[in-house]
């Protein structure tokens, strides 16, 4: 999502900004299969930044550190303006709250094989009824 919506710079940008129509058309022919949620996502991102007062870039780069695993992510700026602009991500902190509705929002269905392993049955069937631990 940085990437589409890094370039979906604020509002003194709007001659190179595209629109957020323009974004969801870019991963509607990126990626098909997820061109329904997108517009989903792209509206939290678009919801959170005005909350906290920020560009969207800057939600969605400060959303991706914040995941564990992640060191670094790719910016997509053009210009030193877009570049400032996703630096400033580096000062923004989500909230909880906001997390978890990105996360809820960005959720990808693993589909087969992983919800028929996932289910109870055969849960059930591979651990024979023993709960396990999970630390």
């Amino acid at each position: 999502i940085a990437f589409w919506v890094g370039l979906y710079p604020k509002p003194f940008f709007d001659r190179m900004a595209p629109t957020v129509d323009r974004v969801l058309e870019r991963v509607s022919i990126a990626m098909p299969e997820r061109a329904d949620s997108a517009g989903d996502l792209v509206a939290e991102v678009e919801h959170v930044s005005k909350e906290i007062g920020c560009s969207m870039a800057q939600v969605a780069l400060a959303w991706l550190l914040s995941k564990p695993g992640v060191s670094s992510v790719i910016l997509g700026a053009r210009t030193t303006v877009q570049l400032e602009d996703n630096l400033g991500c580096l000062d923004v902190a989500l909230d909880e709250d906001q997390m978890k509705r990105l996360d809820s929002v960005s959720a990808i269905t693993l589909g087969y094989p992983h919800d028929f392993v996932a289910s109870e049955n055969v849960q059930n069937y591979i651990f024979g009824g023993v709960e396990v631990e999970r630390r």
